[in-house]
């Protein structure tokens, strides 16, 4: 069901024959069917973006995708099949996260994968490069370009690192120098010049995250990364790498890796919380050797309750998402 408007659903059938997917656009009163071209195969689960009309079904005989209004009448799509690398079984169930930027999988008997949505790759989009989620930039932040090869990138009179460039994914660094409420970025790809408008802030931290939303947060004596199987333990100091933390003291070339000694401190004051209760924050600076990437070191206190844990920060009183880490006394 759309959630800004309940009016609009999507149904998915068990049926071999006949429809797989109905539509209503009236809470109900009348459904279409939207099936078209998908095989006789039975359809287990539906997601969408109501934004731009991309439409997901899990079926017995893999995963599909169209676009098609959900608002508005419309013949049914043509319907794109989407599982060639992916395991030979039936799909159980689909889901967008809530950005819209993420699809998440799950393949019977083989558990659930997850990849960029196919759909943000049909236009040039900015996003944080930590969890692909919308957000501000800030100077010294890593985006990512979904939908294409950037070749270049200018902001105002400055160029723009290009640090990675592939088809369907381009990883840029907003300069350090950059100021103002808005950031234009232009870009020159293999499709022409655009302009990208970003909301530009001092901070707009953001913790980085896996494919898998695995947070990139290690125990700093042994240098590894921590998860279930590898929680984080009483009076332990944990490094949570990051991006947007903004300006750093002394200043530092965009698109530089930060040295190994004595990196760059971050100006903007930075606070963690785990489980909303603060916790010491010993140093945040330039992650040495890397390009866009922070590096924030927490003394955990005392623990007491076991488990799952959320973390998230602030900088310059601007929050992070939330991750959740493993603790054990």
């Amino acid at each position: 069901m759309d959630g800004g408007d309940p009016r609009r659903a999507l149904a998915a059938l068990a049926a071999r024959e006949g429809p797989r997917l109905l539509r209503t656009m009236n809470g109900g009163l009348f459904w279409d069917d939207l099936s078209g071209n998908l095989p006789n195969a039975s359809a287990h689960g539906v997601t969408a973006d109501s934004a731009t009309g991309a439409v997901y079904l899990a079926t017995d005989q893999g995963l599909f995708f169209a676009i098609t209004p959900l608002g508005a009448a419309a013949p049914a799509p043509v319907w794109t099949a989407l599982s060639a690398s992916l395991p030979r079984a039936p799909i159980m169930d689909v889901q967008l996260d809530e950005g819209g930027n993420q699809i998440y999988v799950a393949l019977d008997g083989y558990g659930v994968f997850a990849a960029t949505a196919p759909h943000r790759f049909l236009a040039l989009r900015a996003v944080s490069a930590a969890d692909y989620a919308e957000r501000p930039a800030a100077p010294g932040a890593l985006l990512s370009i979904l939908g294409g090869r950037v070749a270049s990138a200018r902001a105002g009179e400055r160029n723009v690192p290009v640090l990675t460039a592939a088809d369907m994914e381009s990883q840029i660094q907003v300069p350090f120098e950059a100021a103002g409420t808005a950031l234009a970025i232009a870009l020159e790809t293999a499709g022409g010049r655009l302009t990208l408008g970003v909301p530009l802030r001092d901070a707009a931290p953001a913790v980085f995250v896996d494919r898998d939303g695995a947070p990139m947060v290690l125990d700093a004596d042994r240098g590894v990364l921590l998860d279930a199987m590898t929680p984080a333990r009483s009076d332990a100091r944990i490094q949570i790498l990051a991006t947007g933390l903004g300006r750093v003291q002394p200043e530092w070339p965009t698109g530089m890796a930060a040295p190994l000694e004595s990196p760059p401190r971050v100006l903007a004051p930075v606070k963690v919380y785990l489980d909303r209760a603060p916790v010491e924050v010993t140093r945040a600076t330039l992650a040495p050797g890397y390009i866009g990437f922070y590096l924030v070191e927490v003394q955990l206190p005392e623990i007491v309750n076991a488990g799952p844990a959320e973390l998230y920060m602030e900088a310059g009183g601007q929050p992070s998402n939330r991750v959740r880490i493993y603790l054990l006394p």
